[in-house]
């Protein structure tokens, strides 16, 4: 099992870059047909693929739990992408296994041996659009308070945990010594 360096922006699928290669020296051994993936923090892998789940027959494989993993045919192990979780960004601790059996093996349970390897995938963050809200015109009288209604500004990306945004509000196009009060 191989994997290249990781990393990626928030909210963007970021390619895994594994690969998968036989070690057996005399050819006797062939790669099982899933690969198997696990990923924190709530990324999820992009594409169809179930999930492990306690009683399926490769619940375990040679004494491991593979239960919440992604089952990954071997074929689209090198196309895989994660997606990290909305507007979250960190480290992504990542596993994949893969298993080999040796076929000629008398089945009595050491035939299959599963192979690990554990990286990191890296999400950097981008900032959100923020919700912005304001009305097309307001007028009013000299020398008197205007009301402007319908007018906001909010954060989509309110996730404080792994570094909250910060919003700013520029408001433009208003006569000169004009104040503003919230209320």
């Amino acid at each position: 099992i191989s994997v290249a360096p990781q990393a990626g922006l928030e909210e963007t699928p970021i390619d895994l870059n594994i690969s998968l290669s036989e070690v057996d020296v005399d050819g006797s051994e062939v790669m099982g047909g899933f690969a198997y993936v696990s990923l924190s923090n709530g990324a999820m892998l992009v594409g169809s693929y179930a999930q492990v789940m306690a009683g399926d027959s490769d619940a375990t494989i040679d004494g491991t739990s593979l239960v919440g993993y992604y089952r990954v045919p071997v074929a689209a192990i090198g196309t895989l992408q994660a997606l990290p979780a909305s507007n979250w960004h960190g480290t992504i601790a990542a596993t994949v296994a893969a298993y080999s059996v040796e076929p000629l093996d008398d089945n009595d349970g050491d035939n299959i041996r599963l192979s690990t390897s554990a990286f990191s995938i890296s999400v950097s963050a981008e900032a959100d659009e923020p919700a912005v809200s304001a009305p097309a015109s307001v007028s009013g009288g000299e020398d008197a308070s205007i009301v402007i209604t319908g007018l906001s500004a909010a954060l989509v990306d309110t996730v404080a945990t792994n570094g909250a945004e910060v919003l700013s509000v520029l408001i433009s196009g208003v006569p000169s010594g004009s104040l503003f009060s919230a209320g």
